[in-house]
């Protein structure tokens, strides 16, 4: 499939095209996440210095401010109620929210405690959008029949873009005084917008729609795979002691990890890997092939639709023993004589149009496991969860998790 799909790979389904029906219908340029052909090219190739290692690495420190922020309202809202947090998805939606805006606009949010009205609006306007987009029908029927989702989305979009925009001015106008007085590193932008202005590969209106579409993806997929983290790890009290004790021999005294250390903690990757296996943020990996082919013994003809789904293949005893079981060791290639096939569970996608945050998905859950598991240990009386497929997998009822501090 992933052979067959061309210089310009293409994930035509009708759930994109309604998203771009949409955008075409309110005079937006279209967001990179659903554009196709040519667009899809330009916008990748403007905008793919930001994400190399180098550059997300930079971004460590920010993360562990918010973090620290996350623990310690974690801490304060189980000691109101004996150590349980009824709802652990509505602390991480906005702790992936303060990292993520962070990472888009160089803005630094305080989710929980922020006066600046822009900032309050700029929340409810964001999680609004999460929320609608999930609701909106495949179908392009919202020129003659606009639903209340549709409305809502819009409405939330509208906002969110105007408040984009007005922090975008604000970006471009330190911006220019730093040119005129010829301090601009462009190495030192933190938000990626800031740094898409200084290079000056998209127009203003383009890369505010690319900085809001990246909000909402990066928020959406990371709050829901850092709570299926968090959920199975609180129900195996052993391995959360194994993890601690690996954080800590690579950090030592360290409050902080760096990008080096996070990547020699072996574990701490098992465990999301082992996550995206068992939950896959998307689940299906899809492809309108460019060229004739042969899939499974099937000829598959130019322009066909394949969907390679994650949700089954990685759940099935074909390739992997107790498939319904968390166990982040299966990762460790030292372990196994036959390694896992490297095409059974891809839930950020392969080559070209593999998702354009992977890397900074995986530094912030990175750095909440580092710093949330040498403090506390976590634990459930929820023996199982059900699922919703929208935009993203998510658990359809919050998920209570009780923490208590980490002995020393």
């Amino acid at each position: 499939m992933f052979k067959a799909e061309g210089k310009y790979p293409s994930r035509n389904y009708y759930y994109e095209s309604t998203i771009n029906n949409i955008h075409k219908m309110n005079n937006w340029p279209s967001p990179m996440v659903f554009a196709h052909e040519e667009d899809w090219k330009r916008i990748r190739s403007a905008t793919s210095k930001q994400v190399i290692p180098r550059r997300v690495g930079n971004l460590t420190p920010p993360v562990c401010d918010a973090t620290d922020d996350l623990l310690n309202q974690m801490t304060k809202m189980s000691s109101e109620n004996n150590g349980r947090i009824e709802d652990v998805m509505h602390l991480i939606t906005k702790w992936a929210f303060q990292n993520t805006a962070c990472f888009v606009f160089g803005e630094n949010i305080d989710v929980y405690n922020t006066t600046d009205p822009i900032h309050q609006e700029f929340i409810v306007a964001g999680l609004e959008f999460i929320k609608q987009i999930s609701l909106l029908k495949p179908l392009p029927i919202y020129d003659y029949f606009p639903s209340l989702a549709y409305r809502k989305f819009i409405q939330a979009t509208r906002r969110m873009r105007e408040l984009g925009k007005q922090i975008m001015e604000k970006k471009v106008v330190a911006l220019s005084e730093d040119i005129a007085r010829g301090v601009v590193d462009e190495t030192r932008a933190v938000g990626i917008l800031e740094q898409w202005l200084i290079e000056g590969k998209l127009e203003p209106e383009d890369a505010l729609t690319q900085a809001c579409d990246f909000l909402s993806a990066g928020l959406d997929t990371t709050k829901n795979s850092s709570t299926f983290l968090l959920y199975e790890l609180a129900k195996q009290p052993a391995l959360q002691d194994q993890l601690c004790a690996e954080i800590r021999t690579v950090l030592g005294d360290k409050v902080n990890p760096s990008w080096v250390d996070l990547q020699n903690i072996p574990l701490v990757r098992y465990c999301l890997k082992e996550t995206l296996r068992m939950y896959p943020a998307i689940q299906s990996n899809i492809r309108q092939i460019q060229l004739d082919g042969v899939i499974s013994g099937y000829e598959v003809p130019a322009g066909t639709m394949v969907f390679a789904t994650n949700a089954l293949m990685s759940r099935s005893t074909d390739y992997f023993d107790e498939p319904d079981k968390f166990i982040p060791e299966r990762w460790n290639k030292k372990n196994k004589e036959d390694s896992i096939h490297p095409f059974i569970s891809l839930p950020f996608g392969f080559g070209q149009r593999a998702c354009y945050g992977r890397r900074l998905a995986e530094l912030e859950i990175y750095v909440l496991l580092t710093k949330l598991i040498p403090r506390f240990t976590l634990s459930t009386d929820q023996d199982s969860i059900a699922l919703f497929q929208g935009t993203g997998l998510r658990p359809t009822k919050p998920i209570p998790i009780t923490i208590k501090e980490r002995s020393l």
